[in-house]
């Protein structure tokens, strides 16, 4: 009965691995520690998410997904009504296991740094990719189950 989208807790674990590794370990943030409990502010958050994306969807297999979902619609993939950012969306979903807007979120990152996209996934600026972080990423919930 849990209302979290699918692979929600797949991403959790891979984001706790991600703080763990990155965030403490790697001295790339510097989290507080509260009665033995690491606390991280909102923009250590934001940069271990980007992290565990990038880990989860680099660059390069996006550009696979990518391809494969051009072959698949030019073969006339049971995919074909619908538009080709849709279906490259849910083909990263099933491939990663994690939640739409994580995939969304990552593919707007790419769009960031990759000409070649543009055309096909929204470019956004640092300012909207910071408020759609805030808007997607609650922290509220534990890390891990």
């Amino acid at each position: 009965n849990d209302k979290r989208p699918t692979g929600a807790l797949h991403y959790r674990r891979c984001l706790a691995v991600v703080a763990y590794y990155v965030g403490v370990c790697g001295g790339r943030v510097q989290p507080e520690i509260v009665d033995g409990v690491y606390c991280f502010s909102d923009e250590d958050w934001m940069i271990m998410s980007i992290a565990a994306r990038y880990c989860l969807m680099p660059a390069k297999y996006i550009q696979k997904v990518y391809i494969l979902t051009q072959m698949y619609r030019e073969e006339g993939g049971a995919d074909k009504d619908r538009s080709f950012f849709h279906s490259l969306v849910d083909h990263l979903i099933y491939q990663a296991n994690v939640p739409e807007w994580v995939v969304i979120s990552r593919l707007h990152e790419h769009a960031f740094y990759s000409e070649e996209f543009a055309d096909v996934i929204p470019k956004r600026s640092i300012e909207e990719l910071v408020a759609e972080y805030r808007q997607n990423e609650l922290y509220d919930d534990a890390l891990v189950a």
